[in-house]
């Protein structure tokens, strides 16, 4: 963990952004329907 982050910065507490966006928009859409 401290030593393996070759493009991969902290993934094991925060995955990557995109996806956290695409499930925000997600729910946004669910709630908006």
């Amino acid at each position: 963990m401290a030593g393996k982050g070759k493009g991969w910065p902290v993934n094991a507490q925060s995955p990557h952004p995109f996806m956290i966006l695409r499930v925000m928009q997600d729910a946004r859409s669910h709630l908006k329907l």
